[in-house]
């Protein structure tokens, strides 16, 4: 008779260790995928560029890709920003996690920036956190889920 009660235990706390919703493995995931900037955010009004994105193009993304890639895409003033590196996921509980973002890791010839962020889900699709790849700014900013 134990030996049929310690199973279903075992699986109990499998799942209860493994499977805690917000935990570890599950905000990771939840993190992977591209971000666009909310438009109310006034990233673009407070470095004084007024001017309107081609085709409603998002000025500023985020892609926190499955396997650790990292790519971040401003666009302003007509100028375009591409930085790119790896980001590892540090640790996490409940609906804020921290993530370490090493822009410009694949490239040999510039030493990588280390970025220690942490990433807050006001819900499923939206995020906040202080950018990366605009760390020095020290602004919280808001992205939503993109396509």
């Amino acid at each position: 008779m134990k030996r049929y009660l310690s199973i279903p235990f075992f699986i109990v706390l499998v799942c209860f260790l493994f499977c805690q919703p917000g935990c570890g493995n599950s905000l990771q995931n939840k993190i992977a995928g591209k971000w666009v900037i909310d438009t109310d955010e006034d990233l673009f009004e407070m470095i004084g560029d007024e001017q309107e994105s081609v085709d409603n193009e998002a000025k500023f993304t985020l892609d926190f890709q499955n396997g650790g890639l990292f790519g971040s895409k401003v666009i302003a003033s007509g100028h375009e920003q591409i930085k790119t590196g790896r980001w590892f996921f540090v640790e996490g509980q409940a609906d804020i996690c921290k993530v370490r973002v090493s822009i410009n890791s694949g490239n040999s010839k510039l030493e990588p920036d280390n970025v220690l962020t942490d990433i807050k889900f006001i819900d499923e699709n939206t995020i906040e956190l202080i950018p990366p790849n605009m760390d020095a700014i020290k602004h919280k900013m808001r992205f939503r889920r993109g396509k």
